[in-house]
């Protein structure tokens, strides 16, 4: 219930906002089955960054800041693009 109210609460005028703030991201690719799901990484079929690993070896998740994990093969050179793109 309280999603629900959330998402009705956002205005129009707010979603306008937000898309002309930041560049709407739209993932392509398969959507995994959580019934049947992928080996190896369970988002590889909707992930640019996929490689021959990800096809075959579930990542292991860390702490990559306090209370803040992921789970990705290319998570440390993901986020050096990143920081790239922010300075």
């Amino acid at each position: 219930m309280a999603y629900s109210t959330a998402c009705i609460s956002v205005s129009a005028e707010t979603i306008q906002h937000i898309l002309s703030e930041k560049e709407l991201h739209i993932l392509e690719g398969d959507i995994p089955s959580p019934v049947n799901p992928p080996d190896g990484c369970k988002f590889h079929t909707r992930c640019e960054h996929c490689t021959e690993i990800c096809r075959h070896v579930v990542p292991t998740w860390e702490e990559v800041s306090p209370g803040h994990y992921a789970a990705c093969h290319h998570m440390y050179e993901l986020q050096d693009k990143w920081k790239e793109k922010k300075d």
